[in-house]
């Protein structure tokens, strides 16, 4: 199985970034947020039997952001989507079980006061590919992202996402919600 060298990195220097964060400036220093929702679109090709359209299914994940000024953090995410790939206009062949896993970095800009906050994100990564059938490899694939939404703090250190929409070059979306603990 491959890794992501790059994911040490990302980790490292979120850690970095988490020291130099101050919690009078920022809503918050750390937020962790897990997430559910359904991931839906995109066709992927290349195989010898055509290509594959990727079906929609139910998707989780977490994000976590350090703050860096009151209105960017950093975050780092991981998102998978259980699916089948079906065959797509005239490719002959079966569906077949498929996992989609993405592994990001993004910058994100909140904008707002008070208990609701609506963010950006910019996100890069790669999304991996592993599909159900034995004898098929894993593949990765380098990633962009934009992500849009609202957060509402339901105390100092929980609140919810109240929604969110994902895109990458698979022109893949989400609409998710997720708790948020702060601290």
């Amino acid at each position: 199985m491959k890794t992501w060298p790059g994911r040490s990195a990302v980790s490292a220097l979120a850690l970095l970034l988490a020291g130099n964060a101050s919690a009078d400036k920022v809503p918050h220093d750390v937020e962790f947020a897990p997430f559910a929702g359904v991931q839906f679109g995109g066709t992927v090709g290349g195989w010898e039997s055509g290509s594959y359209s990727i079906g929609t299914g139910f998707n989780f994940g977490a994000t976590l952001n350090v703050a860096v000024t009151p209105s960017w953090s950093v975050e780092l995410l991981y998102s998978r989507q259980a699916t089948e790939l079906e065959p797509s206009g005239r490719s002959p062949g079966p569906d077949f079980d498929l996992a989609v896993e993405r592994y990001m970095a993004a910058i994100q800009e909140e904008k707002g006061a008070g208990r609701v906050r609506f963010f950006g994100d910019f996100l890069v990564g790669l999304t991996r590919f592993v599909p159900g059938p034995a004898g098929y490899e894993a593949d990765e694939r380098f990633t962009l992202g934009v992500s849009l939404g609202a957060k509402g703090r339901l105390s100092k250190h929980f609140g919810t996402c109240i929604v969110s929409f994902r895109g990458s070059g698979l022109w893949q979306g989400d609409v998710s919600a997720g708790a948020l603990i702060q601290f």
